[in-house]
């Protein structure tokens, strides 16, 4: 496992409230139609008459369910920035019911997340028979999900 602690643990943006629309940008997560999603693309459209018209298009993936989810809003307008945590886990097993057993650098154990369907489950499967495989699992509102296979111990 990685002994960086700053790595292993990433907050972003890092405080649960609002920020204003035209300082998003490629990465940040944000909810979006009340989905947290990470912004795949953001584009601004400006008035130059009235600057209070000027909107931005946000297009963006739910983080869960991998949805697009697009809104257009006013640049000067506020969006909703959930309190979203990164950490990476060392995967340790998948049992047969494609529950993951997984430990911190800490060492402390989570038993409760589910393999992760499609290519990136069969990844991890086949990278875990082979030697130790990290994961990186996004954390909001107490509901998890594996987003990619993290750098090698």
């Amino acid at each position: 496992m990685n002994s960086s602690s700053q790595k292993s643990q990433i907050t972003r943006p890092g405080k649960i409230g609002k920020r204003q629309v035209n300082t998003l940008k490629e990465g940040d997560f944000v909810t979006l139609s009340g989905k947290t999603c990470r912004i795949s693309s953001a584009v601004s459209h400006n008035c130059y008459r009235k600057p209070e018209c000027s909107s931005c298009y946000i297009l963006g993936r739910d983080i869960f369910t991998g949805e697009k989810h697009r809104e257009q809003l006013q640049a000067i307008s506020y969006v909703d920035v959930p309190k979203v945590i990164t950490r990476e886990y060392q995967v340790l097993s998948v049992q047969e019911n494609g529950i993951m057993q997984l430990v911190n650098e800490s060492g402390e154990p989570k038993g409760d997340l589910s393999l992760p369907e499609g290519d990136l489950g069969q990844r991890i499967i086949a990278l875990v028979s082979q030697a130790p495989t990290n994961v990186v699992i996004v954390e909001v509102n107490g509901k998890a999900t594996v987003t990619s296979i993290g750098d090698p111990s």
